[in-house]
């Protein structure tokens, strides 16, 4: 048989348990010439000199098949040993004769901690999408509610009052439903842009101690520390606030928790 590269005459193998030596599997490090612990960049030099040494471009074309089975066996142990190949390792049940245990391990830690974040990730995405309807059935049920009650009071209006009285009436409600939701608006602005002014004033005091100017060395931090970037934060805030709650105010749904703040009885609608 052809010399093992880096390694001894047929080198490290040993059948694969628990496949009822199917398969065989082959030591990386062996492979390679380098030892267990070797660093990186040593693993990569031996890498480098093995594959130029068998490489089939510099091979006649009688050896050129060997070399090839060579190259890629050197290819894939770099791979391995480099932690980026996993064929080696078992996947989700350990149960294969590898002597690295360590790399075992971690293959079964990063396995489990990938199925766990698969199944919270799913259980977070079903929760979303859930909510996500909710809100949008509550949507068409409140903006059906209050158009119920806008034609309830309209009719009344009319019949009471007149046509021409009717229509002030309705104009007057717009105009106060448009007036609620500015208020409410301010005051979610405050209720979004206190908190960002008292982290802003805190980030501050940070920057100011030896921890944060150790910080500061990297750019990135040095900006986000920087007055500017801070009273963008604040004022994002203070504008976010002003938006998100005044939509919420002029919505159906504000209307109707107005209208019920008022007195108003919705559900005999």
């Amino acid at each position: 048989s052809p010399r093992f590269p880096g390694g001894p005459a047929g080198g490290s193998r040993r059948p694969m348990s628990g496949r009822g030596g199917a398969g065989e599997w082959e030591d990386p490090w062996v492979v390679l010439g380098v030892k267990r612990d070797a660093s990186r960049k040593e693993i990569k030099a031996a890498f480098r000199h093995l594959a130029k040494k068998h490489h089939p471009d510099v091979h006649a074309a009688e050896g050129r098949a060997e070399a090839e089975k060579a190259f890629k066996r050197i290819h894939k142990a770099y791979l391995a040993a480099t932690g980026r190949e996993r064929s080696y390792y078992p996947i989700i049940r350990p149960g294969y004769n590898v002597e690295d245990k360590e790399a075992q391990a971690r293959s079964m830690r990063q396995s489990m901690a990938a199925l766990g974040g698969i199944v919270v990730g799913g259980f977070a995405a079903g929760y979303m999408w859930l909510e996500y309807l909710k809100e949008e059935d509550q949507k068409v049920l409140d903006k059906i509610l209050i158009t119920k009650l806008h034609r309830v009071e309209n009719r009344q209006w009319q019949a009471d009052f007149g046509d021409e009285e009717a229509q002030r009436r309705i104009d007057q409600r717009k105009q106060k439903t448009l007036q609620n939701a500015v208020t409410e608006a301010s005051v979610g602005s405050l209720m979004w842009g206190a908190p960002a002014m008292a982290a802003a004033g805190a980030v501050k005091s940070f920057a100011a101690t030896p921890r944060g100017q150790q910080l500061a060395i990297n750019p990135f931090v040095a900006f986000q520390f920087g007055t500017p970037a801070l009273l963008f934060y604040v004022s994002m805030a203070f504008g976010m606030g002003f938006y998100i709650t005044g939509v919420k105010a002029i919505s159906a749904g504000g209307q109707l928790r107005e209208a019920r703040r008022q007195g108003v009885d919705v559900r005999r609608l």
